[in-house]
């Protein structure tokens, strides 16, 4: 990454200007509260091509570029400390966003003309109350992707998840990454699946538990209703893989059938794949 700070970029209207914040603007369907959703054009320290992250890669045009991946690796942590969430939920591929976002006189604060930044837990002059804070948040993510661009995928880097806060030394290493193309249902999952087991008693980790009062639940709500992934569980289908114990999957037999039709793999292969999966290895 580039090493000038952010902050200091300027206000520009595309990638002629070079490297800037494009300012969108967006209203939120709930509360009408006023946001910019800013969204970066840097020049990359490889290519010195400069990235617009909502159009594509730009060289004097947009035209004969490389196509744009924007894929997301966010870290599973509780954002609170000692254990206890705080308002903002878990720290993962959702909340991921605001890390994007540009926050003209910081982070608590309004744009110096009024809009509401995509740090939307400052938004409390559009709504007081604390769990729809998190709503809100989650809303104006899904704002962003919306006005910008969604990434094509999101992984979680759970090799090590602080149960305890973002920061401090109550962390397990669990070796685990977590996969899917929307942030929600992979938030959900991480969250139930791989934070809370490190700290049962924390029943907030559990996105069912609670759900008035869950930050993290209704962060995910709010990104939800704009319709972005799911947190209803059993609309999902989660494929778990564990290299010290694998196990054969249906789709693994779809892409071994295939190679066959290619002539890359036996009739054997796939009739000894079948008989591992019949037989749940």
């Amino acid at each position: 990454r580039n090493q000038d700070a952010p902050t200091l970029w300027p206000v520009i209207t595309g990638p002629q200007q070079g490297q800037g914040w494009v300012r969108t603007e967006w209203t939120d369907p709930r509360y009408d509260c006023l946001f910019y959703l800013p969204y970066p054009i840097l020049r990359s320290p490889y290519s010195n091509r400069l990235i617009d992250l909502k159009n594509g890669v730009y060289d004097g045009g947009y035209g004969g570029q490389p196509a744009l991946k924007f894929i997301k690796m966010p870290t599973l942590n509780n954002h609170g400390a000692n254990g206890v969430p705080s308002y903002a939920g878990i720290t993962s591929a959702t909340k991921s966003f605001l890390g994007i976002a540009e926050l003209e006189n910081g982070t608590s604060a309004r744009f110096d003309d009024g809009h509401a930044n995509m740090h939307a837990y400052s938004a409390w002059w559009c709504i007081n109350d604390k769990p729809q804070q998190a709503y809100l948040a989650g809303e104006a993510i899904a704002g962003w992707m919306s006005t910008c661009r969604k990434p094509d995928m999101f992984l979680t880097t759970a090799e090590w998840v602080g149960w305890g806060s973002r920061a401090g030394e109550d962390a397990s290493q669990v070796r685990t990454v977590g996969l899917c193309d929307d942030p929600v249902s992979l938030d959900y999952y991480m969250s139930k699946y791989v934070l809370w087991p490190l700290l049962p008693e924390q029943e907030y980790y559990n996105p069912d538990f609670d759900i008035e009062s869950n930050a993290t639940r209704q962060t995910l709500n709010g990104c939800n209703t704009l319709g972005y992934g799911t947190v209803v569980e059993s609309e999902m289908s989660a494929y778990v893989y564990d290299f010290d114990f694998p196990r054969t999957f249906r789709f693994e037999i779809d892409r071994l059938t295939k190679k066959f039709k290619e002539g890359k793999a036996s009739q054997q292969d796939v009739l000894d794949l079948i008989e591992r999966y019949n037989a749940g290895d």
